[in-house]
């Protein structure tokens, strides 16, 4: 009988051969992920950082800001946002190109190997690149509500001041119905004297000439509904307002304002948080000309010469976060804004208003709105219309 004894040590010798081959196998392919895992990580982050300058320089550009749209300003811009989102990177010169509105920035670095070195790869050249557009600002559109915010309000709370504000709509409502229906002469002035005259709000506006705003509330723009209703296709019972640059006066003899449906939008199809657009004016008649309370008496001092109604011009549009309410039936205050009290007028017998308005702040935003049409004509008051395009 023949003993065979040499096939056991030839399968041994075969298994150990694969193992060492399984074995580099697998620790190439452990290398690999490793080493792409950082590779990827790396690439997000160039792109995270060329995304962040490719918008903040659109948003420069769109702006109208020169040094920040310009190659030195915009190169500036881009190495501060890669430090912020990829430290270590570097981003190339970026590109505005002001003919066809866009600003692309490529952001790279390179990145060490760990295991792959191994193979003798101990560095890999990462890059990303982003391009974004901008279309200018809001200049027409269909706000949520029609609701026109006094720019001296806007611009004494400019972005990104976050201390809540209160927008108490209900102001210039009570305001109106005194002068309008208020009677006497001595009557509405002891009540914008007693009760308003430290509401007055001035600051420079847009052109540097300086202006004096009445009021620091809003303005329902609902009280020049037979003014927009076919013009601009306005239907105050379902508060659909189509909005572009208007001049016109606001107010009337009903002190109801603001449209039932508007205030049911709330809660609804606007949640606290939510960044609505809202209108802003200026005084259709510069007040300074005509005093500080926007009328004056005329030489015997018995008439009014202007009449008291405020006319108003909306120069843009500003994005506003809303983050309470109070209207009747429909209340979600935000504890950290001013509160909403009633206004108790100086007028025989006595008149209590009760609190009606929006808490909350301005903000940028670089998300265009898709109900609005933008150029870059329109005033720039926050809301630019800026996104990436690759």
């Amino acid at each position: 009988m023949r003993i065979m004894s040499g096939r056991g040590n030839s399968d041994r010798g075969v298994t150990t051969v694969f193992i060492a081959i399984m074995m580099v196998v697998l620790t190439g392919m452990v290398a690999f992920s490793v080493d792409f895992g950082t590779i990827s990580w790396e690439h997000k982050r160039a792109q995270n950082a060329a995304d962040a300058s490719a918008l903040a320089i659109a948003a420069d550009c769109s702006a109208g800001n020169v040094l920040g749209c310009s190659t030195v300003g915009a190169l500036t811009t881009a190495q501060t946002l890669t430090t912020q989102n990829a430290n270590g990177a570097t981003p190339a010169l970026p590109v505005p190109n002001m003919v066809d509105s866009t600003a692309r920035v490529t952001v790279g670095r390179d990145v060490s190997m760990t295991f792959a070195r191994v193979f003798g790869l101990s560095t890999v050249h990462v890059s990303a690149t982003a391009k974004a557009t901008w279309v200018g600002h809001p200049v027409e559109g269909s706000p949520f509500l029609p609701l026109a915010v006094p720019y001296c309000l806007y611009k004494n709370n400019l972005p990104p001041a976050t201390t809540p504000l209160l927008l108490r709509s209900d102001l210039i409502s009570a305001v109106f119905n005194v002068v309008v229906q208020g009677g006497v002469l001595g009557r509405v002035l002891s009540t914008l004297l007693g009760d308003l005259a430290p509401a007055q709000e001035s600051c420079t506006n847009p052109d540097g000439n300086d202006v004096v705003m009445l009021l620091r509330g809003p303005v329902w723009l609902s009280g020049i509904d037979g003014t927009v209703n076919g013009t601009y296709n306005w239907n105050s019972s379902i508060c659909n307002m189509h909005l572009d640059y208007i001049k016109a006066f606001v107010g009337g003899t009903s002190s109801a304002l603001i449209p039932s449906n508007c205030v049911n939008k709330l809660g609804n199809q606007i949640k606290q948080g939510q960044i609505i657009t809202l209108p802003v004016y200026l005084p259709a008649n510069n007040l300074l000309s005509v005093g500080t309370l926007g009328f004056q008496l005329d030489d015997l001092g018995l008439s009014v010469v202007v009449p008291p109604r405020l006319g108003v011009n909306v120069i843009g549009f500003a994005p506003f976060r809303i983050t309470g309410w109070n209207y009747p039936g429909n209340v979600q205050l935000d504890p950290n804004a001013p509160a909403c009290a009633d206004l108790v007028l100086d007028v025989h017998p006595a008149v209590s208003i009760g609190c009606d308005g929006i808490q909350g702040y301005f903000v940028k935003n670089m998300q265009a709105d898709p109900n609005f049409a933008y150029t870059p004509d329109g005033t720039d008051l926050g809301a630019n219309g800026v996104r990436l395009i690759e």
